[in-house]
């Protein structure tokens, strides 16, 4: 839709909601491909949110890690029973497990569905931009696959004791 006309220019202003875009025109592999751009500003983001609030962490704090199996799984690790430095701390929780295609799907589902619920409420007047990610994949992070036997899970947090 036509939105001006200024010194020999025509401005236009997106009037659909959604568009479509063949995949062939940006596959993975090239720059900006489909989920490449999205995956690197991600890390990016991320990476430099867990350096300022890595910046503030108090003293003493440690990173934990749990292993498991199926006889003992991986205890979900506490939070920080201190307060947290920043109002908006960085957050990681990391899970590695062996699912059916099934359960994989219903998790990554059930997950998305929280998602689903925040962009519900809407967006806050008095709030401050916070990005939320959920990443699923067939694999293991640093280590062979074939090897992987048991449970791992990585939580690296900054949240702090809930507020009371």
């Amino acid at each position: 839709m036509e939105a001006k006309r200024e010194g020999g220019k025509v401005f236009y202003q997106l009037a659909a909601r959604e568009f479509r875009v063949p995949s062939e025109l940006l596959p993975p592999g090239e720059e900006g491909g489909n989920g490449m751009a999205d995956l690197r500003d991600l890390s990016e983001a991320f990476l430099h949110a867990y350096e300022r609030s890595w910046g503030l962490m108090h003293a003493g704090e440690e990173d934990v890690y749990g292993f498991g199996d199926r006889e003992r799984p991986a205890r979900p690790q506490p939070l920080p029973d201190a307060p947290a430095a920043e109002a908006f701390p960085t957050h990681l929780d990391r899970l590695t497990l062996r699912l059916t295609p099934e359960r994989f799907q219903r998790l990554a589902r059930a997950l998305s569905a929280l998602l689903d619920e925040a962009a519900a409420e809407g967006i806050r007047g008095d709030g401050q931009p916070c990005t939320f990610a959920l990443l699923a994949f067939q694999g293991v992070t640093g280590a062979d696959a074939e090897n992987f036997r048991g449970i791992s899970r990585g939580t690296n947090s900054f949240l702090g004791a809930p507020a009371t």
